[in-house]
């Protein structure tokens, strides 16, 4: 489903699905974004509150979607 998504998507720096090793119906997709211009392109003006989903996403979700936003302070060279 996303595996396309930096090609599609410019300013993705990277995203990863993670799923939970003791609850695997528990999932968490992560993104980085080179700047805060891309992220707004990709998931529009309310990306901060409104999450971006596909059809149908909320048929497979046993409870509402939360998000959660980080911003990275420092880099490891």
């Amino acid at each position: 489903m996303v595996e396309g998504f930096p090609a599609r998507y410019p300013g993705l720096v990277r995203h990863e699905i993670l799923v939970d090793v003791d609850s695997p119906c528990r999932v968490q997709y992560v993104s980085a974004w080179r700047d805060e211009e891309s992220l707004v392109g990709y998931a529009g003006p309310g990306w901060r509150t409104d999450a971006v989903t596909f059809p149908d996403e909320e048929q497979m979700l046993a409870q509402p979607l939360t998000l959660r936003h980080f911003r990275l302070t420092s880099r490891r060279e």
